[in-house]
């Protein structure tokens, strides 16, 4: 049985990293653009428990690429580890109707995200977010090429337009 995609989550968990911002603006940005509403869920794992959950549009995240952390915030969640906080997760992605989950984050999140797609069936696409100088990629999460090829693309273009900018000065100034 398929469902249409119309309402995603997205959150950061674990510790911040470099990039986490970018990740969230090209979500919300993308999902905008292919009309699917989004929502941000704050404070990771520990935020999707306790329905921290409001939703974002192109506005919420203008600008936020150039601050540092996540404007998510982000945290570890050990209620997440059980089943009986995997249920109450579910039970809040329920209530807002989201069917799709998007988790930036290191390895423990991505763990975390397919997980919770296997017990429960949430569609969970993870962006590898992390300061560690390993990163595993877990052989079995599912990628799902058609969003990874926009990410990047959406993700490319806003790095290129970041560095034109920034050298826009010395360019007119000759």
């Amino acid at each position: 049985m398929t469902s249409k995609l119309n309402k995603i989550g997205v959150l950061t968990s674990g510790g911040d990293s470099p990039g986490m911002n970018a990740a969230v603006r090209a979500v919300v940005r993308s999902a905008e653009f292919h009309n699917i509403h989004c929502y941000g869920i704050y404070k990771g794992f520990e935020g999707l428990i306790s329905d921290e959950i409001k939703k974002l549009n192109a506005r919420s995240v203008k600008n936020i690429v150039n601050k540092g952390g996540t404007i998510l915030k982000s945290a570890r969640c050990l209620e997440f580890r059980t089943k009986e906080g995997r249920l109450k997760a579910k039970n809040n992605l329920d209530k807002y109707g989201i069917n799709s989950l998007v988790v930036v984050g290191g390895n423990g999140s991505l763990l975390g995200g397919k997980i919770f797609e296997e017990e429960h069936g949430v569609k969970v696409v993870g962006i590898p977010g992390t300061i560690d100088n390993y990163m595993i990629i877990i052989p079995l999460l599912t990628i799902r090429p058609q969003i990874w090829k926009h990410f990047w693309i959406l993700l490319s273009l806003e790095i290129f337009l970041r560095m034109w900018k920034s050298r826009m000065p010395s360019v007119l100034k000759g």
